[in-house]
């Protein structure tokens, strides 16, 4: 089953935090962290990308694009940011979410006896003398309370009688915690306790019962009414366990303890300051757990509304979710675009003829089938969906669309995929259509001039692409305009100026220069050479991933339907490009110019020419998007090394 685990966080990376790290890669689980304003964000982007991809670190900033009404009601400072972790799990398609602390330390056994989803023998307890249950009233440790009880049955919390064996499916499982663990205030008060469980058999009630946020495994079809509430005080979990069993009744068992809770530190007065409104109001809520929205505090209408808002949004996020297909998400670009769709809480459903080489899929469904065929098309369109990405082609770098060794697969595979995709859109009604051109299309007569290409929009035509590749982009992008004016289908089209970016093709043939670059740079031993193809004063620009899928989002959101690049303006000779991979090696390299005959003996066919100048103009995109990437192409280059040197170390 999909495990994540899910966290908040305001202190630099625990023991116990590093410990869940561990356990996430050494099982395939995720880790999710949700940050706020607080955290010390640098430490955990490091931390992310130590244990990637199987830990995730929210940003605020992140958590803002996830879900912004529900990030800008719960608040900052606050303990509730949870929640943000828990729809980013839920998007992401976890089947069991394990909500923990920082300060909860588990045991080597920790995870190793999920329950969730199946229906097993446990020992089932009843209050005798009240209509609630203290779990921890039947425990070796039964002087204790747990936070949350209602205070007004704390004196008869032990009347407890067996009442034998039962069956239950297992929806909620909330494991125990040893060391100082987060009971009722009062009572952490009077008795400090440091304490350990004896180990027992699964157990439950058919009685509500308190379990808390700090260890507990909780399944999927619970997730979307399990919201810790804000404004309630030291109650938001609590509360929130009670809600789950009005709507989930003789759901939830009590296991072993699983973490040793080495509690940071924490103002005990304040704690029960935080828990007064549990004394007051639990006891009037759980008799009245279908109108429990009367029992949040109105400290202001606003506020009320607003939790009101919230718990809303988690009960009808999935329903609301906007549907996209992304074609082509097996690839480069694809596989970043499903990322940031999934951060942004769409349902994606990815389709690709090959599955991502080097990372696990983040869409909710992967159709895995060849999208030339049209009842694979018809499988991945969906009626009504609201958006499809078409970034699918046959495509690679100049060792692969210049040689003309591949033009005819090229051709036929790219405009029978785009037709398709045409067509099922209309039929299908979907809402909008991205469609990823490339600055391929633009004419050669105008990219002679390595210092002064042009490649403004309005340069397309008279047409003469310098490649195959390049007319079938440009026949596609007519295509999509015809079926705009013809049938009304909502389009987008972008020129991508050479995308580059981790989690590409390196070293396959189909690679394009940045990641060929790295490659050559991270291979080859100091004091050596490396191949640049033809005299290297041929320019490009080059575009960073982020900015890319940056800029192809705001596009979407725009009313512009028009042609237009996405590129960067940077623009740097193929020879001053290689160089910068070797700054970036720290390497003594030089750079070897080869063409000719040379060439040909070595790879057995001409050396690819392609243009000999291509820039973006970003004119357009700033008057009608009004944004413009920024990222220095040094930066994007040494993330890209960065992942490169780690593939090739890998590979020996």
């Amino acid at each position: 089953m999909n495990t994540f685990i899910v966290t908040t966080t305001i202190n630099t990376p625990t023991r116990a935090t590093l410990a869940f790290c561990k356990l996430a890669k050494q099982n395939q689980w995720r880790f999710i962290i949700a940050g706020d304003t607080k955290t010390p964000h640098g430490l955990y982007q490091i931390l992310e990308k130590r244990f990637h991809p199987f830990v995730t670190y929210l940003s605020p900033e992140t958590q803002q694009v996830l879900n912004p009404k529900l990030s800008d009601i719960i608040g900052w400072k606050s303990i509730e940011r949870r929640n943000l972790g828990f729809l980013y799990a839920y998007l992401q398609g976890a089947d069991i979410i394990a909500t923990v602390d920082d300060d909860n330390i588990p045991y080597n056994t920790w995870g190793q006896n999920i329950l969730i989803g199946q229906e097993i023998e446990i020992d089932l307890f009843i209050n005798t003398a009240c209509n609630f249950f203290d779990p921890i009233s039947v425990t070796n440790c039964n002087e204790l309370w747990h936070r949350g009880f209602p205070i007004d049955f704390v004196p008869v919390k032990n009347n407890i009688e067996y009442k034998g064996k039962t069956m239950r499916r297992v929806l909620v499982q909330a494991n125990f915690w040893d060391g100082d663990p987060d009971i009722d205030a009062i009572c952490r008060l009077s008795k400090k306790p440091i304490v350990k469980f004896n180990d027992f058999m699964p157990f439950g009630s058919t009685q509500l019962a308190p379990f808390n946020s700090q260890n507990t495994f909780i399944a999927r079809e619970v997730i979307p009414y399990y919201a810790m509430l804000p404004f309630t005080g030291r109650m938001d979990d609590i509360w929130a366990s009670y809600i789950v069993q009005h709507y989930f009744p003789h759901s939830v068992i009590f296991c072993n303890a699983t973490v040793y809770q080495d509690r940071n530190v924490q103002d005990l007065v304040s704690n029960l300051e935080n828990e007064i409104i549990g004394y007051r109001k639990t006891l009037a809520l759980l008799n009245d757990l279908p109108n429990f929205l009367n029992y949040i505090p109105q400290k202001n209408k606003r506020i009320l509304a607003n939790l009101a808002r919230s718990i809303q949004i988690i009960l009808n996020r999935v329903t609301t979710m906007k549907k996209v297909l992304v074609c082509g998400a097996g690839g480069f670009i694809g596989g970043h675009l499903v990322k940031r769709l999934k951060a942004e809480g769409y349902w994606v459903r990815g389709a690709d003829i090959k599955k991502h080489e080097y990372s696990k899929t983040q869409a909710d469904e992967f159709v895995l089938g060849d999208l030339c065929d049209i009842n694979v098309v018809r499988k991945c369109v969906d009626n009504d969906m609201d958006e499809i990405y078409q970034l699918a082609a046959d495509m690679g770098g100049a060792g692969y669309v210049f040689t003309k060794l591949n033009d005819a697969n090229i051709m036929t595979n790219s405009a029978q995929i785009n037709i398709h995709i045409a067509k099922e859109s209309v039929i299908k009604k979907v809402g909008k259509v991205f469609y990823s051109s490339s600055a391929c299309m633009y004419p050669e007569h105008n990219q002679t001039d390595p210092n002064n290409p042009k490649c403004s929009e309005d340069s397309a035509y008279p047409a003469n692409p310098d490649s195959e590749y390049g007319w079938e982009k440009l026949f596609s992008e007519r295509l999509y305009l015809a079926f705009k004016r013809n049938h009304k289908l909502n389009v987008r089209i972008a020129r991508l100026h050479n995308i580059f970016g981790p989690e590409g093709s390196w070293n396959n043939g189909k690679e394009k220069a940045p990641a060929a670059m790295c490659r050559k740079a991270a291979k080859t031993p100091d004091g050596g050479k490396i191949e640049v193809w033809r005299d290297g004063n041929q320019t490009r620009s080059f575009l960073y991933i982020d900015e890319c899928i940056e800029a192809i989002r705001r596009l979407m959101n725009s009313n512009f339907s028009e042609p237009v690049n996405i590129g960067s303006e940077e623009m740097i000779s193929i020879n001053h490009f290689a160089q910068m991979a070797i700054d970036i090696s720290k390497k003594n390299l030089s750079i070897k110019n080869i063409y000719g005959s040379e060439f040909l003996k070595i790879y057995g066919y001409e050396c690819p020419i392609g243009v000999r100048g291509r820039n973006s103009d970003n004119k357009l995109f700033k008057e009608n998007i009004g944004w413009a990437p920024s990222e220095p192409l040094r930066k994007g280059m040494e993330k890209t090394f960065a992942w490169i040197d780690e593939q090739v170390k890998k590979s020996v």
